[in-house]
């Protein structure tokens, strides 16, 4: 078989998904991660994160609005996983037992003491790419 003419591959690039061929459990979407750096909110509070692309996803597609929410039980960190990287405006709340919602100033890790109602988010590549680790952005949230 000659190759004279060339060869032809098409790719897909995967926003979002597992990745089998990762070592362990891994996803083809960044992760965001969240701590709480004031005061705990109480069992049974609602945070919600709103994420509002900026600009194209890293493949070049459009990118939607996301609405990610957590109800805690106690913790004072988490993750969300899976997320189609690309550029984000990033804002939270969080939604107290009687439905009263405030806003949660929130700042990137790495930019300390900006906290503000509205974080630019930037996903960032993962530390161990070899074992599957996928790009990831970490806020802290200003609670009171």
């Amino acid at each position: 078989m000659s190759s004279t003419n060339g060869i032809v591959k098409n790719f897909t690039w995967k926003l979002t998904g597992i990745n089998a061929d990762a070592l362990g459990v891994a996803h083809y979407g960044g992760t965001l991660g969240a701590s709480i750096t004031g005061t705990n909110p109480p069992t049974g509070a609602i945070l919600q994160f709103n994420l509002t692309p900026v600009g194209n996803l890293i493949d070049g597609s459009q990118g939607q609005p996301l609405t990610l929410k957590k109800t805690l039980q106690g913790e004072t960190s988490f993750q969300f996983t899976d997320i189609p990287v690309g550029e984000y405006t990033l804002t939270a709340t969080e939604t107290g037992s009687d439905g009263t919602v405030k806003n949660i100033p929130t700042e990137l890790v790495g930019n300390i003491g900006a906290y503000t109602n509205t974080t630019d988010l930037t996903f960032q590549p993962g530390l161990n790419q070899v074992m599957g680790d996928p790009p990831s952005a970490i806020i802290n949230l200003q609670t009171s």
